[in-house]
């Protein structure tokens, strides 16, 4: 019987230490970095960012030209070096009248324009060449579109 007591107690005491070292050990555990928020305000529109170009002339010449294929009355999407989506609320007959006089103005000779319109759909496409220069303009508006998207490939 003494026996039976005695291994009791040394389980307890061995159960007792496993319990009491768990409880001085620290937990290996880095809390998560803290983020701090700028602004709650989910609504707000992300200003475009203007980017840097290299200073060389053919860059400058680029951008120069690049700018002026941006419709006034539109809000610039996204942009890269041959590319610009672009955003308006204008009737889209009046965007391809500025991008076809545009074109014709930066010289460009070899030029297409295409417009179709199905069930309120529209769909027109303007294309100019001229040496070592080419452009793309696609305006799109479905009917159920409040704004008329314009990509312009350069």
């Amino acid at each position: 019987m003494n026996a039976i007591i005695i291994s009791i107690s040394i389980v307890l005491i061995m159960i007792g230490a496993i319990f009491s070292e768990s409880k001085n050990t620290k937990p290996n555990f880095t809390p998560p970095p803290t983020i701090n928020v700028l602004s709650a305000d989910t609504t707000s529109v992300p200003s475009p960012t203007p980017v840097e170009t290299p200073n060389t002339p053919a860059v400058k010449q680029q951008v120069s030209d690049i700018s002026k294929l941006i419709y006034p009355k539109s809000i610039l999407l996204s942009s890269t070096e041959t590319k610009m989506l672009l955003e308006s609320g204008s009737d889209p007959a009046s965007i391809t009248d500025w991008y076809e006089k545009e074109i014709k103005s930066q010289g460009f000779t070899s030029v297409s324009f295409a417009k179709t319109a199905v069930n309120s759909n529209i769909l027109n496409k303007l294309s100019g060449a001229k040496t070592g220069k080419k452009i793309e303009v696609t305006i799109q508006k479905s009917d159920t579109d409040t704004q008329t998207k314009i990509e312009v490939i350069f």
